[in-house]
């Protein structure tokens, strides 16, 4: 593992844009070192918000390489418009491309039509199983050799619940060069990244197994649907087998909670 302690090269207008930006200052700054480092041409943004890594990613790139964003949210995500802020930099909007509404397997084909895979890839959606997992398997067959992956958040679950370590595991899974910022001892950074290997897909189950870990929400059926095409069209038959059986456990056992307190609910009653 590697400290990479970036100078501020953004513009005080985008680091002090604060209003509804879940990245700290210092988190825009590791962001945008690494861009200014690594000089990605494409780059894949999955979990956009209101936009405020959006802006930082555009402000940093190259002139002439390219952003595309995805949020599931197809509107709003708590009461926010998705990608607002961009709207205040039109100098950066030409650079942009944003996709909303379920998954982002559907737009991967369409970002990639170009023939040319991502360079680098920020992952910034639930927190909470399966959420960044599944992003990452989404988006791997579409990622180059050596591509930098980003990762916001591992740490939230030190304030909050542990069920959002999400990010902290994947981080840890991933097969590749590790970052972070900060000093050798400061423990608690909420960013990392990791430069993928020159064979992403050599750890590929390593990844995989971690959607075997309790999931927080269940997907839909048109998300379930969606995701299995993908990964039947990108991976082995035994890692679609694994998906499936991990959501069907996953239905199997909120059925098997949600009558477990149902008879917890009896047993208080008969008691009241």
């Amino acid at each position: 593992m590697e400290r990479k302690n970036y100078p501020n090269t953004i513009s005080k207008e985008i680091l002090n844009t604060y209003k509804n930006v879940f990245m700290s200052p210092n988190e825009r700054i590791f962001l945008s070192g690494l861009i200014k480092e690594f000089h990605p041409k494409k780059v894949l943004e999955v979990g956009v918000a209101a936009g405020g890594s959006s802006i930082v990613i555009l402000d940093s790139l190259d002139d002439d390489a390219k952003l595309y964003s995805h949020d599931y949210a197809s509107e709003h995500f708590r009461d926010i418009k998705i990608g607002y802020l961009v709207d205040n930099f039109p100098k950066l909007k030409p650079k942009w491309t944003l996709r909303q509404g379920g998954l982002c397997c559907k737009y991967l084909d369409e970002f990639c039509n170009d023939g040319e895979k991502f360079d680098m890839c920020i992952l910034d959606t639930t927190h909470c199983n399966p959420g960044e997992f599944l992003d990452f398997l989404m988006v791997l067959p579409y990622l180059k050799e050596n591509c930098v992956v980003v990762i916001h958040d591992i740490s939230l679950f030190l304030d909050q619940t542990e069920q959002i370590s999400t990010c902290c595991i994947l981080l840890s899974a991933l097969n590749g060069e590790k970052y972070l910022p900060g000093k050798k001892d400061d423990f608690c950074v909420n960013i990392g990244a990791c430069k993928l290997s020159s064979n992403p897909m050599e750890n590929l189950f390593d990844v995989f197994n971690c959607l075997r870990l309790k999931w927080a929400y269940n997907l839909n059926k048109d998300d379930i649907n969606d995701a299995k095409k993908h990964f039947a069209k990108h991976y082995p038959v035994e890692y679609l087998a694994l998906f499936n059986d991990f959501c069907n456990n996953t239905i199997l056992l909120k059925k098997k909670n949600s009558i477990f307190n149902k008879i917890k609910l009896l047993f208080k009653n008969l008691w009241i």
